[in-house]
């Protein structure tokens, strides 16, 4: 049984509070009982604002890092002191999609940059959310420069990154992709937005499953139980997002 992420509305991710609470809602039936090694899902409350790249950098008045001795602390320890502080346990790290828009303002994935910011989680016991912030990664099947397609490429990618870290702190989330958007023939050149307006929900459950499944398999066949976040497809969600923008008269979005 695999989970669902719940994410309050925002207009900016980059500010955005963050719920999660992990549940099931798909028929894979082996998830729940091989994560975390229990069938009780954490309730999980935080901040889902962190970009990778923050614990390298410091705008905040010189603090001593209570994680790094001899350094001042970096916006992201000072951010998970005050998610600490709020009675909160959880904060979201998220990194541009490597397959599509590598360098996008969320920042270049880092295992050095991931590996502090799992110390940082760890030094002050919250739970880290590790957000591939992309879209359209697994259903596009457009070939890119190494010769893999898009699909493989992100299912690669991410075997990499659960390997280093499977043995590691307990309390990591792998959340594979973040709003995972619908869009058959990936018109465009932007990867890394997909397409938001198709309503083919069968179609892209259909693809969705199957490459949620293959990240599972992969994941737990390297020794890998941290929880992991599925998402359904974002496809109805902006469908009635832009309706709804459009009915006040604004335009299209």
């Amino acid at each position: 049984m695999p989970l669902r992420k719940v994410l309050v509305p925002s207009k900016s991710i980059a500010l955005a509070a963050l719920i999660l609470w992990l549940s099931v809602f798909i028929n894979l039936p082996h998830v729940a009982q091989t994560a975390a090694g229990t069938v009780t899902p954490p309730s999980i409350v935080g901040w889902g604002g962190s970009r990778l790249i923050e614990n390298e950098i410091y705008k905040v008045a010189a603090i001593p890092s209570i994680v790094f001795p001899g350094e001042n602390a970096s916006d992201q320890e000072i951010l998970a002191r005050s998610i600490v502080q709020s009675g909160s346990n959880a904060m979201r790290v998220s990194f541009a999609p490597y397959c599509t828009n590598p360098d996008g303002f969320l920042s270049r994935y880092n295992s050095t940059r991931l590996e502090r910011a799992i110390r940082i989680a760890e030094t002050f016991d919250l739970w880290i959310i590790v957000d591939y912030h992309g879209y359209s990664d697994v259903f596009n099947t457009t070939t890119i420069a190494n010769g893999e397609t898009v699909q493989q490429c992100w299912l690669n990618f991410w075997s990499g990154v659960t390997s280093q870290f499977s043995n590691g702190y307990s309390q990591i989330i792998w959340e594979p992709e973040n709003e995972p958007a619908y869009c058959p023939n990936h018109a465009g050149t932007n990867l890394s937005q997909g397409c938001f307006n198709n309503n083919n929900a069968t179609a892209a459950m259909s693809t969705l499953n199957s490459e949620y499944q293959a990240f599972i398999n992969q994941t737990r066949s390297q020794g890998d139980s941290h929880w992991i976040v599925v998402f359904l497809p974002d496809v109805q969600r902006r469908l009635s997002w832009c309706s709804s923008w459009i009915s006040k008269g604004y335009g299209p979005p």
